[in-house]
């Protein structure tokens, strides 16, 4: 016979605290030996404490295994601490303040990414798709894309490569070593998407006048006009910047 305890109409039952039109409640035990309280409110469940002591907060229990979680799992309108001024929002992320601060993440397959703001404006953008990180902009195109002034407080190291046979120049290189013991020609990445790529080239063996080093223009490209520019004196230096229209332009070159 079951066991049952009454502290008042439909109140107390030996697994269930529940009102009188039983729609808020408190259940210990919702199922055969699951030992799980859980709470309901106006008919909804609002918190469910598993059996590891995972805490889970805002109709949890329908998202996800509840044995997971091991500490607190919020699901729906977030959390707030008044205290500390601080606070969860599901479409702003983590928020400080006024929510003139905050921090945004983005776990949607496809789209992932996290947002820093201050003042209401993003001024740190990681975009996890296309491995770029932003500041000053939230659509960033390379590796770390600054829209906006920077100042290097310290020194500056760049790539440096050396070559020694006929290849593509890659969008990644900065100063190219032309360490060549026969002619070679050197073929530029394309203007597109390229817009303000410095490329330094140098005649680092000084035999640039028997060996000479080709560089070539990609297809419909230019250098200051030209599909080629050789380099042809021993030590010849080359300096070049991508002008995103023609091609690439030639900024300096020293001829010892």
């Amino acid at each position: 016979m079951a066991r049952r305890t009454v502290a008042g109409p439909q109140s107390v039952r030996e697994n269930k605290l529940e009102d009188r039109d039983a729609d808020t409640t408190i259940t210990v035990e919702n199922s055969a030996d699951e030992d799980k309280i859980r709470f309901r409110t106006a008919g909804t469940e609002r918190l469910v404490i598993n059996t590891n002591g995972g805490v889970a907060f805002g109709n949890g229990s329908t998202a996800g295994v509840p044995n997971s979680w091991n500490f607190f799992n919020f699901k729906g309108g977030g959390v707030r601490v008044e205290a500390n001024n601080f606070y969860c929002d599901n479409d702003r992320g983590v928020l400080w303040g006024d929510s003139s601060v905050s921090v945004k993440g983005n776990a949607t397959a496809g789209a992932e990414s996290l947002t820093v703001r201050a003042n209401y404006t993003a001024f740190i953008h990681v975009d996890g798709v296309n491995n770029a990180v932003g500041i000053g902009t939230t659509n960033p195109t390379a590796l770390l894309h600054v829209e906006g002034n920077a100042i290097l407080a310290g020194s500056q190291k760049v790539k440096v490569r050396d070559v020694n046979a006929t290849s593509a120049v890659a969008t990644s290189d900065y100063c190219i070593r032309c360490v060549q013991t026969g002619a070679i020609t050197l073929t530029l990445p394309s203007k597109t998407n390229n817009s303000g790529h410095v490329l330094i080239f140098k005649d680092v063996l000084g035999n640039a006048g028997a060996n000479n080093v080709t560089i070539a223009a990609a297809t419909g490209d230019t250098i200051d006009g030209s599909g080629t520019y050789v380099i042809s004196h021993n030590k010849e230096g080359l300096n070049l910047i991508c002008d995103g229209i023609n091609g690439w332009m030639i900024t300096s070159r020293i001829k010892p």
